[in-house]
């Protein structure tokens, strides 16, 4: 299964909140009645989480708004930069991950497929 992308994901969290608002707001005023209206969107939000958790397609370009190297230092990836630019695949550990405001800074990135 390929994750589905960061922007997907926000969506299907926002859209289960706002239905279980409205669940909430139509429940019988019991115990019973809340949980009953609580249940299936527990349950959703936790495949919400597995599936946030669940590494990137190896074809997703992943948003990098600076800081630390977000994968380990052998994983190769192919970066963008700022002012456009897309270098090909290399051990993550030879960038520099911080943002400074330059062209040169990475804006995304790609994970690629390991070699079977």
């Amino acid at each position: 299964m390929d994750r589905p992308s960061d922007q997907d994901i926000e969506t299907a969290r926002q859209l289960a909140t706002d239905r279980l608002i409205a669940d909430l707001l139509d429940a019988p005023d019991t115990s019973d009645g809340v949980y009953a209206a609580i249940a299936p969107w527990i349950a959703l939000s936790r495949v919400i989480d597995y599936v946030a958790s669940l590494p990137p397609a190896a074809d997703e370009w992943i948003d990098h708004g600076g800081g630390d190297c977000p994968v380990a230092g052998d994983t190769m990836v192919a970066v963008r930069f700022r002012g456009g630019r897309v270098i090909p695949p290399r051990p993550a550990v030879h960038w520099s991950w911080r943002s400074r405001g330059l062209e040169c800074d990475i804006v995304s990135y790609r994970v690629e497929k390991a070699a079977p």
